[in-house]
């Protein structure tokens, strides 16, 4: 059966339109990040919630909280590169359901360290290593801490932005009117993020 030009025009423009269609439709498979930059912000933890979002500079002495956030700095804290990059070849992203991107770790966090830069207490000193006073949390409750692994898991699994964070909250009682923290933050690749928090006044 012979085909006129006139259908071999719709057919093509048939074609078109359904991969149109499925691109805009279809949910792209994870986009591959590197964690490349630290963030490190101080954290009210003395209410009923953690408030993740408030960077403060005093806490109090058993209400010390230290948000910290990985990324890869080429796309945060915007993804409107990807609308971008899709519409470059033709492709315009749905509009009634948003592209939902998805983003996964090139390379595993492995360690999270965390180092005292004042003396902290009597038995706590400058230097000493207090990853182990340290527990850890995804959201604003404080209600469910989680464990270390769970934090480490938390970096290296897709997420729905191309930055992970937890919030690191300290058991042990500062008895000292400042504390000041390094955070060292080790990925399967040999890379060392690392970065010295503000040095926060702490209010008994």
């Amino acid at each position: 059966m012979k085909i006129s030009l006139q259908g071999k025009v719709f057919i093509v423009l048939v074609l078109g339109l359904l991969m149109r269609v499925f691109f805009s439709c279809t949910p792209p498979p994870p986009i591959e990040i590197n964690f490349n930059s630290i963030l490190l912000e101080g954290i009210d933890n003395s209410g009923k919630f953690l408030q993740v979002y408030s960077n403060i500079d005093t806490m109090y002495s058993e209400a010390v909280a230290i948000k910290l956030t990985l990324f890869d700095s080429l796309y945060f804290p915007s993804t409107d590169y990807y609308a971008g990059a899709l519409k470059s070849l033709g492709i315009t992203p749905a509009s009634a359901l948003s592209v939902y991107y998805t983003f996964k770790p090139l390379f595993r966090v492995e360690q999270i360290r965390i180092t005292t830069l004042l003396d902290m207490a009597p038995d706590v000193k400058a230097g000493d290593d207090i990853t182990d006073h340290f527990v850890f949390s995804t959201g604003n409750s404080f209600a469910l801490y989680k464990t270390y692994n769970q934090a480490l898991s938390t970096f290296n699994s897709e997420q729905p932005y191309p930055y992970a964070w937890v919030v690191l909250i300290l058991k042990k009682r500062v008895q000292a009117p400042n504390a000041q923290f390094r955070v060292s933050v080790s990925l399967e690749n040999g890379d060392i993020l690392e970065a010295n928090t503000n040095i926060y006044t702490i209010m008994p």
